[in-house]
């Protein structure tokens, strides 16, 4: 076959013998099938995608038609899938020998599939072929057209890695703990004094915080610690033990600068102040009830209690705000889509996480941009890590970003890691926390946290907070006055009251509770300790209330001793948290402890004589006492406590020793033991008695709070006022109806008039006690028995606080109860959507910046919006008042107003409809506010919205005409 010809010439030339030339030539065209040609190739694809092949791709050369051209594949690549695409569209594996058309191939029905996550290119380096070596995957082929096969030829398949991303996962896990604190601040003057604990700090005084122990016990301006500018003295512990030596002190003098911080409650001291005087500050006494004693102070600019309570300036002000924590899990994971090898996993880095919050964990590192990394130092997957996040309260809600690329990467010819593709993968979860906060019958100064809080103004009786720890004691009167179908009664009530209580203590995040259960008549008798955590513990309370039996009289001071010493035992010291008694007694007292002392003689022979110092032994009751008295051993104190004092009598054979009892071992009320006697008749209540029992009761109130509980008609409120640490006492209580007093079920007491606010967050605000119908009890224990009930939870105490939150959210008008012991209340929603319940009395509700709802409750109730709470012309801030009363603000006694003067700017009632426009919606008046003013005429550009629940506009009245009326019956209130 000659190249480039199509024709063949031939050509003689010759000469005969006589030398004459001639020449003959032809010549004829031809025509040759010659057999196509392939040199192969090589193509590059991506990773997990199929690559179509191209004809060009075989680098075929054939001098047949197009038509005719075509290959047979003679050799399978061994990583990845040949495929065609066949009538139906539906892509198959090609098999050897198959053959296909140009045509085909030019139609894209020929692809090469690399097997999922692998790859081959040159960077990889080396001669091989496969996943990860120079080359993917090759192929073979013989080149055809319609008469002849060419020769085998191979086409080389690369595969460029592309990084897959990463599943990453980030979500939060259980709440490992929750620590709840209060914190006291009082601002007086440029003085702005901080108390957490005995954690004490103050700005704008000239002096300084000054703690025990101080040097002397007269402290003085420029002595003794005391600085001769304004001081805050902090008096923590008892008042013997504050002067180096454990001495007392004596006297202060405040040069009308100084602030005394006293860390216990306002009831465990006797204070006794003359008036505030100009320029000459406090003068008194303050008397330590636990260990009696007092110290005189002078020109004190006012004292702060470890309970908030406060004696101070008219004008300064005191603020209790809750801090503390929550730890929660925070479950990441990291994983590598591509597990063959190729790909390496980053560190992960953790963003959108406030200030204040801490995480731990394996790998976890702080950085200096605010965000988090945990590292990875392998690349590899990183499954199911568990860290944990401590979440300050006030961190408010946040979310919290995770952050990971996966790489695709090489070694270079020096061994050097190089980066061919990256892919990066995110998730985000939400972090909300849930608070609880519940205050005390009396008016309080709430203050939120940040997250979204649960605060109720006012409830009676024992409630257990989630994460708080308690330490809860119970008196009971068994002596003769109570019969045994009363003692049958208390005990079942009582039974009642600790199965409820360890409900509580089973539910998520539960503090620890320890109960002290002591039975009391002529003296203290049977008791016990427990952990209610304890699976034992209900048993062990069980067994001491079956032993419950009347008779005798009433030793007030016994009892009051006794519990006080449990007060000072380790489990409760340890447990520090909420201290609770519960004085249970259907009498006034008959007996007292008389004679106490610490040391007593024990025995005596002739002229010697053997003392017994109680303070000197470890007793521990129950347990006998002996010591060595003339050489022997003699029981000094028997398993009663009984003390025994022995004398030598002379006589013959060296005469014998005697035993008289000449006192008992008895609680001191300080931790400690003292030898008395018991004293009284056990029918009269004489004024000894009486004393005993007042100053016995100093040492109880001075570790616990006191609730007194009468039972029966002979006992008036009045006779235990002065055995209650508030003096609000439940009186006349039938013993049946026992567990109801001590749970505040069915029990009215009045709601104080309470100022709440809720901070950041979106809280939930109720200003009095919350009560159900049908429900017993109040407050938390009640709303977490409603809520069970609705969502059909067996167990209440097992609904959680986010619980809570949602269903109140959701189902805020079922909450809207009034109790009838009424406070007049302000309520402070702060940011976020909030919800108010003012409830009874007469309130005032100020929802804040958001979305709020607000209930006034019965009553004339004031609704506020102060400025900057409005939100803006694009977003609107839309807030609900649910139950707004029509009528004239100050005459009729359940109208109620509309307080926008702060929250307007420029206004006056010649000009309102430049501000505010009436509209009826459905059967609600809507009220647009414009809070600068140039409020279109259809309200349309309003940045304040104002939903007055189910208030219609009169019957062909108009805006304005509806507007003044308010203004005119008082019900809203601008500048003018």
């Amino acid at each position: 076959m000659l190249a480039e010809n199509d024709s063949v010439t031939a050509e003689v030339t010759g000469g005969d013998t006589a030398g004459n030339a001639y020449s003959a030539d032809a010549a004829r065209d031809y025509g040759v099938d010659a057999a196509p040609e392939a040199s192969g190739g090589q193509v590059t694809g991506e990773e997990d995608t199929a690559l179509v092949l191209k004809w060009s791709d075989f680098n075929i050369t054939d001098d047949s038609p197009a038509g005719e051209q075509g290959i047979v594949i003679t050799q399978l690549p061994a990583s990845g899938t040949l495929e065609f695409q066949d009538v139906s569209g539906q892509w198959q594996s090609v098999a050897e020998d198959a053959s296909f058309s140009r045509a085909e191939i030019d139609a894209g029905q020929l692809r090469f599939k690399p097997t999922a996550n692998e790859s081959g290119f040159d960077s990889y380096g080396g001669e091989g072929v496969g996943n990860q070596e120079a080359d993917y995957a090759q192929l073979k082929f013989l080149p055809t057209d319609a008469q002849n096969e060419g020769t085998e030829a191979t086409l080389t398949i690369d595969i460029k890695p592309v990084a897959d991303a990463p599943a990453v996962s980030v979500a939060l896990g259980n709440t490992l703990e929750s620590v709840r604190a209060s914190v006291i601040t009082v601002e007086h003057g440029n003085a702005t004094i901080t108390i957490e604990g005995t954690e004490i700090s103050a700005v704008g005084i000239s002096g300084q915080v000054i703690k025990p122990p101080f040097s002397d016990g007269n402290l003085n301006p420029g002595s003794a610690n005391n600085t001769n500018g304004g001081d805050v003295i902090a008096l923590i512990g008892d008042f013997n033990k504050l002067v180096n030596g454990s001495q007392a002190v004596n006297s202060i003098n405040g040069d009308d600068k100084d602030y005394i911080f006293l860390n216990k409650p306002l009831t465990s001291y006797a204070v006794n102040l003359g008036e505030l005087h100009q320029n000459s500050g406090y003068d008194g006494t303050i008397t330590d009830l636990a260990t009696g004693v007092t110290i005189s102070v002078n020109n004190i600019r006012g004292i702060i209690f470890g309970d908030g309570s406060t004696m101070l300036p008219t004008d300064a002000t005191t603020t209790i705000t809750q801090t503390g924590y929550d730890i929660i899990e925070v479950e990441l994971s990291a994983l590598l889509t591509d597990t063959d090898g190729s790909e390496v996993l980053s560190d992960v880095v953790l963003t959108d996480i406030p200030a204040g919050v801490v995480l731990t964990g394996e790998g976890v590192v702080s950085q200096s941009d605010g965000s988090w990394l945990v590292t990875n130092p392998t690349g590899d997957s990183i499954a199911q890590l568990m860290l944990t996040m401590k979440v300050p309260v006030n961190a408010g809600a946040f979310d919290i970003t995770a952050t990971v690329t996966s790489s695709e990467v090489y070694k270079d010819a020096a061994g050097s890691q190089q980066v061919i593709d990256t892919e990066t993968s995110t998730d985000t979860t939400a972090v909300e926390q849930y608070n609880i906060v519940v205050g005390s019958p009396g008016g309080d100064t709430i203050t939120g946290t940040s997250a979204n809080d649960i605060i109720i103004g006012d409830v009676a009786g024992l409630q257990l907070v989630p994460g708080e720890n308690y330490n809860l004691a119970f008196m009971v009167d068994t002596s003769g006055s109570m019969s045994n179908a009363d003692i049958a009664n208390a005990k079942a009530s009582l039974t009642e009251v600790f199965n409820t209580l360890q409900e509580s203590v089973g539910e998520d995040n539960a503090g620890t509770v320890n109960i002290f259960l002591v039975e009391f008549d002529t003296q203290a008798g049977r008791n016990v300790s427990v952990d209610l955590s304890d699976p034992q513990a209900l048993s062990k309370l069980q067994s001491v209330l079956d032993g419950f039996q009347q008779g005798g009289g009433t030793n007030y001071e016994d009892v009051f001793k006794a519990t006080a010493n449990w007060f000072y035992t380790d489990s409760v010291q340890a447990n520090s948290g909420t201290n609770l008694t519960y004085f249970i007694t259907d009498g006034l007292p008959t007996y007292f402890q008389a004679k106490e002392k610490e040391s007593a003689v024990v025995g005596s022979k002739g002229g010697n004589r053997w003392n017994l110092n109680i303070d000197d032994i470890d007793y521990t009751p129950g347990q006998a006492y002996s010591m060595n008295i003339d050489g022997q051993m003699r029981e000094v104190i028997d398993t009663s406590g009984n003390v025994q004092q022995w004398t030598h009598s002379s006589g013959c054979g060296g005469g014998s020793w005697s035993s008289s009892v000449i006192g008992q071992v008895r609680p001191e009320g300080d931790g400690t033991y003292e030898i008395s006697e018991l004293a009284g008749d056990g029918r009269s209540t004489t004024q000894t008695v009486v004393q005993n029992s007042l100053e016995a009761f100093a040492l109880l109130d001075g570790k616990s709070s006191v609730n007194a509980i009468g039972l029966g008609d002979s006992l008036n409120e009045s006779s235990l006022q002065a055995y209650d640490s508030d003096g609000i006492v439940q009186s006349n209580i039938n013993p049946e109806q026992l567990a109801d007093a001590i749970l505040g079920e069915n029990v009215q007491l009045p709601s104080g008039n309470d100022t709440i606010s809720g901070g950041e967050g979106n809280d939930i605000l109720f200003g009095d006690q919350v009560t159900f119908a049908g429900i017993e009890g109040n407050g938390l224990p009640a709303i977490k028995a409603y809520i069970a009930g609705q969502l059909g939870l067996a167990d209440s105490n097992q609904v959680t606080a986010e619980q809570i939150h949602t269903y109140i959210t959701d189902n805020h008008g079922e909450f809207n109860n009034s109790t009838g012991t009424v406070g007049n209340d302000i309520l402070i929603g702060g940011d976020g959507d909030d919800i108010l319940f003012g409830q009874g009395g007469n309130d005032t509700l100020v929802g804040g910046a958001g979305d709020d709802i607000m209930y006034g409750g019965n009553s004339a109730n004031t609704f506020v919006w102060e400025s900057s709470d409005e939100g803006s012309e694009q977003t609107p801030a839309v807030d609900q008042v649910m139950d707004f009363n029509m009528g004239q603000f100050g005459a009729d006694s359940t109208a109620d107003r509309l307080d926008i003067a702060d929250l307007l700017q420029g206004e006056n009632a010649e000009n309102m409809d430049q501000y505010i426009k009436a509209e009826q919606q459905g059967t609600d008046t809507v009220l647009h506010v414009k809070s600068g003013g140039g409020l279109a005429e259809d309200g349309s550009n309003a940045d304040q919205r104002i939903v007055l629940k189910d208030v219609e506009m009169p019957q062909g009245g108009s805006s304005s005409d509806f507007i003044q009326g308010m203004l005119d019956d008082g019900q809203l209130k601008i500048d003018q």
